[in-house]
């Protein structure tokens, strides 16, 4: 590895040199503010300051005697100067032209002869086609931020006359600084681009898997099955983010490294339960690097990827539960609606059933839905009392990381026990919160009251209540906007205004409808016309509403207190 402070002539002046910017990369997405940062930047240079330092900028270098070299980290800094040189080339005010030698180092390589090549090639093809059009001195076939930074800088230089413009080229060739660093292993060159990223944007530890991946593909020295690989690799990266939204995975930056994180922390070598963030690169070649081989490492990956979406996991209620019964899929859907980190409970639980006990197929399913079960209770009475979601966190995480160590499948039960204990609030706790505190509805996570009313109506039939959950309606028993509304004057006389505000979103006021019931519904006309749709129910805990004589805030307080109790005695600990 060689790093050293060089001028950007010194940067780009290898005589052959190419740089170019590999698949991984994000595409060129410098706008404005960019533009003229840059501008101001070189501008303040001889008046204010000597010198400017742009950062680091990152190569790869395809061995030692290549001129030819992957930008790591440094693409929109290198893409923007050179396409700062091509404007001053094209201003009709500068008398050097295309001629300048300066602008030649910058712009062009040699291979030998007379010809000349471009040295900067952009992955995209539009962002590159752009560019190879103004370095051909076609600006008009050009488009997107390459021509938007073009023009910036050619109206920028239109004020300028020959001189002026000659001091920016050399100040662009002679006072811009950067430490370079070049590299010829990949596996060095991508944890310096996670360290050493001088502009302070955050670099994705997604991305440098992604070219971690890509150049361990390289490596194999077969274009067949660099392909291969990559193509698979691109797969599992889309299978991630196209199957991960919803409340759970609503951001798009934990869709594919949150599930990674989970994958890795169930490598077959050694590896952190909890993988932070900052963590994940670093664990991440340390299972790559304990295969034989990045084919290998694919195929495990991907087992596991398809493990952790098609048997484990849950954007909101939708977990596919592949050779699970329902029982046990709906257990998953209790923890993964306590928790955006429940997967990794459910998957280090599932893996040591899968790799490490021999377990006949009709006993593990007993098994594994008596341990997920637990893994739910855990979560769920966490949830019930109102934890902060990083507690609830920490206790999943710790679970997983006693069940990883456990030798006998006894002890996985007793493994979540102990965490239940050591961190689920008590029964008083978790009525208390709920007869005071409201639950979420509306909002997008609705899905986690949705199941606390289902796990009630599942503890009356003493049976999973199996139907599709995105068909069911909340329904408030005193509709919500009685007081905004002339229509539900009914209603008044049995609730007051401040302490109805109070209890409308408490879960006594709460109960759920199948669609046909809830198209039938006249909210208008007070409790006695809804009690006629809620007798007859097809859900236990909706028609018993219709055994109340009245309705009121009296009542939405002690069916709190009693749906409160009976959540806690369905999830105590069994």
């Amino acid at each position: 590895m060689d790093a050293r402070f060089r001028l950007v002539r010194e940067l780009f002046g290898k005589t052959s040199a190419k740089f170019e910017v590999p698949p991984y990369q994000r595409g060129y997405e410098w706008s404005k503010n960019e533009f003229k940062d840059l501008w101001l930047d070189i501008n303040r240079i001889g008046d204010q300051v000597d010198k400017h330092f742009l950062g680091n900028v990152i190569l790869l270098r395809d061995g030692a005697y290549s001129d030819e070299y992957e930008i790591v980290d440094g693409q929109q800094r290198m893409a923007t100067l050179s396409i700062l040189t091509m404007a001053i080339r094209d201003s009709e005010n500068f008398h050097g032209g295309a001629e300048d030698n300066r602008i030649d180092t910058i712009l062009n390589r040699s291979k030998g002869g007379n010809k000349t090549y471009r040295r900067l090639y952009l992955y995209e093809d539009s962002a590159d086609n752009s560019y190879n059009s103004l370095w051909n001195g076609d600006p008009e076939s050009a488009n997107g931020n390459i021509k938007k930074a073009y023009d910036y800088y050619r109206r920028k230089l239109s004020k300028l006359d020959s001189d002026e413009i000659g001091e920016i080229l050399s100040s662009v060739y002679d006072d811009l600084s950067v430490v370079e660093t070049v590299v010829e292993d990949p596996g060095l060159a991508y944890p310096i681009f996670q360290t050493q990223n001088a502009r302070g944007k955050e670099v994705s530890p997604i991305v440098l898997a992604k070219s971690r991946i890509h150049g361990a593909a390289k490596k194999l020295g077969d274009k067949r099955e660099e392909e291969h690989v990559i193509h698979r690799w691109e797969e599992i990266y889309k299978d991630l983010k196209e199957n991960l939204s919803g409340p759970r995975f609503r951001r798009d930056n934990i869709r594919v490294r949150r599930p990674m994180s989970h994958i890795l922390a169930n490598a077959p070598v050694e590896t952190p339960t909890q993988i932070k963030k900052g963590d994940l690169y670093e664990n991440f070649e340390r299972v790559l690097n304990s295969f034989d081989d990045v084919i290998e490492f694919i195929e495990w990956f991907e087992d596991m990827k398809d493990m952790h979406l098609y048997q484990l996991t849950s954007s909101r209620f939708d977990v596919e539960g592949r050779n699970f019964n329902r029982q046990i899929i709906r257990q998953l859907q209790y923890l993964n609606s306590a928790s955006n980190h429940a997967e990794v409970l459910s998957m280090t639980i599932y893996k040591k059933y899968e790799s490490e006990f021999d377990i006949r197929n009709d006993r593990k399913e007993k098994l594994l839905k008596n341990d997920f079960r637990l893994a739910a209770t855990l979560g769920m009475r966490m949830r019930l009392a109102g934890e902060d979601h990083t507690d609830i966190r920490d206790a999943i995480y710790s679970a997983a990381s006693n069940i990883k160590n456990a030798e006998d499948h006894t002890e996985i039960s007793e493994s979540i026990r102990s965490v239940i204990e050591s961190y689920s609030p008590s029964d008083p706790e978790i009525v208390e919160n709920l007869r005071a505190n409201s639950v979420s509805v509306g909002g997008r996570y609705q899905f986690r009251t949705v199941l606390y009313l289902i796990s009630i109506e599942e503890s009356r039939r003493n049976d999973p209540f199996w139907i599709d959950l995105d068909n069911l309606h909340v329904e408030h028993i005193t509709p919500r906007k009685i007081f905004d509304k002339p229509e539900y004057a009914r209603w008044h006389p049995n609730h007051s205004k401040q302490e109805f505000n109070e209890r409308k979103n408490k879960i006594g006021n709460l109960t759920l409808l199948l669609p046909n019931e809830h198209n039938a519904i006249t909210e208008t006309e007070g409790f006695d016309a809804k009690k006629r749709t809620y007798d007859g129910s097809g859900i236990k805990m909706t028609e018993q509403l219709s055994d109340y004589t009245e309705w009121n805030d009296e009542e939405i307080d002690k069916r709190s207190e009693l749906l409160a109790q009976q959540l806690v005695d369905h999830w105590s600990i069994r």
